[in-house]
């Protein structure tokens, strides 16, 4: 309290290797706010939150971040006169690095594992379930839930010989307003039937890793 600041922004690059980073988002102008650390009040601004996902188990480094600003505080002429604001100095700040041990996930994975962690729910909607030989089928698979969203891959989908299955196009909606990355991905399918008769797929199966049940789990559609 009683330190000004303006002018505050990154002063360079920042790295964290060995994770996928998923930027948060924070407000343009931050308005301060009051905390207290260790006993002690003092006013904060958020200038960045960023999501880390490790990529790879062992000890993780993730680099200190370096900010510029500018500081005003109050002088004084002679013991027990006014305060007076000084002038507006420049300050370079640096974090601590950081280290973080990460787990290897349990082995052996389910068939339909393919890194998703997290929380998740899956909806599959075909667009027909009767058509013409040749006639395309959409079908949507849409994954929701929190976790590493941006980095799944399309779900285990196999469909008879007899038809044609082609590679998906994919939408991400990633919500960044709070502490986890949350949202949804959509993968749009098209299948298109090469013969006549009733066709039978197999169940579409999706697996993820819950770290907070501290399992796999697997989610399957007919």
């Amino acid at each position: 309290p009683g330190i000004r600041l303006r002018h505050s922004h990154l002063a360079d690059s920042w790295d964290a290797p060995g994770f996928w980073r998923e930027e948060l988002n924070v407000a343009s102008r931050p308005r301060p706010q009051t905390r207290r650390v260790e006993g002690r009040r003092y006013e904060t601004v958020v200038l960045k939150r960023v999501a880390l996902f490790p990529t790879r188990p062992g000890t993780l480094r993730v680099d200190p971040l370096r900010i510029e600003t500018e500081a005003q505080g109050t002088v004084r002429m002679r013991r027990g006169g006014p305060a007076l604001r000084g002038r507006f100095e420049p300050v370079r700040l640096a974090s601590r690095s950081l280290s973080m041990r990460v787990r290897a996930l349990p082995a052996p994975s389910p068939p339909a594992f393919n890194g998703a962690v997290g929380q998740f729910s899956m909806e599959v909607r075909p667009e027909a379930d009767s058509v013409s030989v040749g006639d395309p089928v959409p079908v949507t698979v849409r994954i929701r839930g929190t976790g590493n969203l941006p980095t799944i891959s399309p779900p285990q989908f196999d469909p008879p010989n007899a038809v044609a299955v082609y590679e998906p196009t994919v939408e991400t909606d990633v919500r960044r307003n709070g502490r986890r990355i949350r949202g949804e991905k959509t993968f749009a399918y098209t299948l298109v039937p090469r013969a006549g008769g009733r066709h039978d797929g197999t169940p579409i199966r999706f697996s993820y890793f819950d770290p907070e049940a501290g399992r796999y789990k697997t989610l399957r559609a007919e």
